[in-house]
C-alpha cells in the first residue's frame, strides 16, 4: 500500500533531524587502559576521558563515548563508525584510516617486563627474551618494533593486561610487557606488589602520541578545526592541568 505525502514527509524530517544530530558527536573508541582510561560503575574516567571531553568542548561538539576491546576500536575507526580514538600508537597500518594530528598530546611511555618474584630467570637484555616460554601480550597492541615483528618469540595475546597479570600469578605465562604506568597502577590496584618484580631490561621509545581522527568519520572535513583545537588545548596549559588532576603526568 502506497505511503501517504504526509507520511513520506515526516519521515524524511525524522531522517534529516536524525543526521543532524548525529554531525553534532563525537564518537570516541574507548578500550580501557587504567589509569588513562578507565571505564567503572558506567563512567568513563581517566585521563585521555577527560582529555576527550575538553576537544569535543572546544568543537561545540556533544561527546559520546562507545567502549569497546582495542581490535574492536580499531575496526570502528577504520569502518567510520567512530570518529575519534586515543592512546593508541600510530603504525604505518593505522595510518591508512586513521588521521593523526599533528601535535602530539605526550611522549610514549617505558615498555616493561614483569615476571614473578620466584621467577629465577634475568631478563637483562633483549636476547634474554628467547629463555622465556610464554610472554603475555595485549590483543592489537603495539610496543616497540624489534618485539612486534619478531616471530620467534612465543607471545600469547589477551583482552586486558589486567588478564596478563592473573594469568602470570597463575603461571600460565612467565612474562609480560605493558607500559610502565599502566603495570604500576594494575600492581597496585590489584595489590600483587609483593609478587610481581620488574625485569632490569625495559625499552623507551622517542616517540610520541597522538589523537586519531577515522578518515571515514564525517568530521574528518573539519581536519583544521581539530589541528586548532589540539594546538589550543596543548599551549593554553589545559593538558597539562588534566594530566595532574588525573594522576597521569610523568615526572
Amino acid at each position: 500500500m502506497p505511503k501517504s505525502p504526509l507520511l513520506l514527509v515526516m519521515i524524511a524530517t525524522l531522517l534529516s533531524t536524525n543526521s543532524a544530530a548525529n554531525e553534532q558527536k563525537l564518537i570516541v573508541a574507548f578500550s580501557e587502559l587504567p589509569p588513562s582510561k578507565v571505564f567503572h560503575e558506567g563512567r568513563f574516567s581517566g585521563a585521555y576521558a577527560e582529555f576527550a571531553r575538553e576537544m569535543a568542548k572546544q568543537l561545540a561538539l556533544q561527546i559520546e563515548f562507545r567502549l569497546c576491546s582495542l581490535i574492536r576500536c580499531l575496526h570502528m575507526m577504520e569502518s567510520g563508525a567512530a570518529d575519534i580514538i586515543i592512546g593508541v600508537k600510530h603504525t604505518p597500518e593505522r595510518k591508512k584510516y586513521i588521521q593523526f594530528l599533528n601535535t602530539p598530546y605526550r611522549s610514549s611511555t617505558e615498555k616493561v617486563f614483569y615476571m614473578r618474584n620466584s621467577e629465577h630467570r634475568q631478563l637483562a637484555m633483549y636476547s634474554d627474551l628467547y629463555n622465556f616460554e610464554h610472554i603475555g601480550v595485549k590483543r592489537g597492541a603495539k610496543y616497540f618494533n624489534q618485539f612486534d615483528n619478531d616471530s620467534y618469540l612465543n607471545k600469547v595475546s589477551v583482552s586486558t593486561n589486567s588478564q596478563n597479570f592473573a594469568k602470570l600469578m597463575r603461571r600460565r605465562i612467565n612474562l609480560m610487557i605493558i607500559n610502565k604506568e599502566q603495570g604500576e597502577y594494575l600492581i597496585n590496584v590489584l595489590g600483587i606488589n609483593q609478587q610481581i618484580k620488574k625485569a632490569e631490561f625495559f625499552v623507551k621509545t622517542d616517540s610520541y602520541i597522538y589523537l586519531g581522527i577515522s578518515k571515514n568519520s564525517k568530521h574528518i572535513q573539519d581536519l583544521p578545526l581539530f589541528e586548532s583545537a589540539m594546538s589550543k588545548i596543548v599551549n593554553s596549559g589545559t593538558l597539562d592541568a588534566i594530566m595532574n588532576n588525573t594522576f597521569f603526568k610523568d615526572n
